[in-house]
């Protein structure tokens, strides 16, 4: 099935409502957009708004049921499209006067028609693969479209998403809403605290599992209990017997089974209308990143920050929200000496990202993933860096498993939900610790930093980022 998806941050939505509607006048901005295409069954298209470009009104003519905006200032920003490295443009006006439902007018239909028919025939023998939407916005409500040039026809927009706390879904309203059924007697509950409309946003969502470990398969069966319908899960690992103390599910007979074909079976009776879709593979790998950016939202359970900053520059790329979930025990001379459950929500330019000022672990700890064993050998004979050996499995119990897993899926539950504008006011949860036999819980909230290339360069860049190309290969 293939859609077509408009994402924006919060910040830059928020921002083209303000410029449209700001007072009873029509008015008319350009959107220059980046895109994400996969290549998958679906084939979804999404166009990721990067910037927005507002005409003086010094230069148009404006009315409350008009606006007019000189050739020669469409096509300098023709122009500026063409030479620059954007991929797609979005026209946007306004009818400020429109308290109800929003439609295209008969005059935006003539104008649009031009628009389009312009586009497709003088901007694409520059930019091949360039695409162009419409949209307007009412008081309430907005309408969007796109154009095929062969059969001269208005095609309806999908759906819009509005990335921050929480996550925001609109459907267009020349758009046909699509229903979603809900098995009320099992979600019951939950409805009884959420609402109906809560628990069918989550039964549409596409989630992205990477990791199907000990956290990975008690967030699994968390996901499908709480809605999830729609879930894929990354994982190139079998079980083996030391993994049973805290593997959700598993048993003896599992042993030796690739462990996202073990989930698969076991969530399949939990719930009805489930859909699967499982990855013998490591996350480095070109169809695994094509699912992933055609996500709702991405959990990571995983034990590398190679895989941890790859999923982070995917998330700002293609406007995915990113939650990482995982626990550590440190122990010294026979003691324990911590207990850490840590979980970090990324937001795409609402909050700190993996990248911004060593937040969540060091520059020196997180390059040592991307070197050769070799190299790594090498640089710890010179002492440039002082790791622990990776090859000694770590501590790891279930109980502590589960309190990281409870505590993100009470994020997950905010972000989508948004009974709370931020859960704990926070994005980076250190749960326990266990400090001289002392308890503490940490909680950070941060914005993404000024200083951060990530956060500041590398928003909504869609495929113009090719961040597979960084990653395509381990070691």
């Amino acid at each position: 099935m293939n859609r077509t998806i408009v994402k924006f941050t919060k910040e830059t939505f928020d921002e083209l409502k303000s410029l449209l509607l700001a007072d009873r006048n029509e008015k008319h901005a350009f959107l220059l957009c980046n895109l994400a295409q996969s290549s998958h069954h679906t084939c979804n298209t999404v166009f990721l708004v990067d910037k927005i470009v507002i005409f003086d009104e010094k230069e148009i003519s404006v009315s409350a049921v008009h606006v007019e905006i000189e050739n020669d200032l469409v096509n300098g920003l023709f122009q500026q499209f063409v030479n620059g490295k954007h991929q797609a443009l979005i026209s946007c006006h306004s009818h400020p006067f429109e308290e109800g439902n929003v439609w295209f007018s008969g005059i935006d239909d003539a104008n649009d028609q031009k628009l389009f028919e312009y586009f497709y025939t003088e901007i694409t023998k520059h930019k091949p693969d360039a695409q162009m939407l419409t949209m307007v916005f009412g008081q309430k409500t907005i309408a969007a479209r796109g154009y095929v040039k062969e059969t001269k026809v208005f095609t309806s927009v999908d759906q819009i998403v509005v990335v921050g706390y929480p996550m925001k879904y609109i459907t267009p309203v020349n758009k046909s809403h699509e229903d979603h059924t809900v098995d009320m007697k099992m979600y019951n509950r939950q409805i009884l605290g959420f609402g109906e409309a809560g628990q069918k946003e989550l039964s549409r969502l596409k989630v992205t599992l990477v990791g199907a470990g000990g956290t990975g398969s008690i967030l699994a069966e968390t996901l499908v209990r709480l809605g999830v319908k729609n879930l894929v899960i990354i994982d190139d690992d079998k079980l083996e017997d030391t993994n049973l103390n805290r593997w959700q599910g598993g048993k003896i007979c599992h042993v030796g089974r690739y462990k996202v074909n073990i989930l698969k079976d076991l969530l399949y009776p939990i719930a009805f209308d489930l859909k699967i879709k499982t990855f013998e593979s490591t996350l480095f790998n070109e169809e695994v990143i094509d699912y992933i950016k055609d996500s709702d939202v991405v959990i990571g359970a995983v034990d590398s920050n190679k895989a941890r900053y790859l999923l982070n520059r995917m998330a700002l790329a293609y406007l995915i929200p990113y939650l990482d979930c995982s626990s550590g025990i440190v122990v010294e001379q026979g003691n324990i000496k911590e207990l850490s459950a840590r979980n970090v929500v990324v937001v795409p330019a609402a909050t700190h990202c993996f990248n911004c000022e060593e937040v969540y672990f060091k520059k020196t700890e997180f390059a040592y993933d991307f070197v050769s064993e070799s190299m790594k050998k090498e640089a710890q004979r010179r002492k440039y860096i002082q790791v622990e050996d990776i090859s000694v499995k770590s501590p790891s119990v279930y109980p502590l498993n589960m309190l990281s897993v409870s505590t993100l899926s009470l994020e997950f539950m905010n972000l989508f939900w948004g009974y709370k504008d931020k859960m704990l006011e926070n994005t980076y949860i250190n749960c326990m610790t266990l400090e001289n036999q002392g308890q503490k819980i940490a909680w950070e909230h941060q914005k993404p930093n000024s200083s951060c290339i990530d956060c500041q360069d590398r928003v909504a860049l869609g495929d113009r980022a090719k961040v597979w190309e960084l990653f395509f290969k381990e070691g």
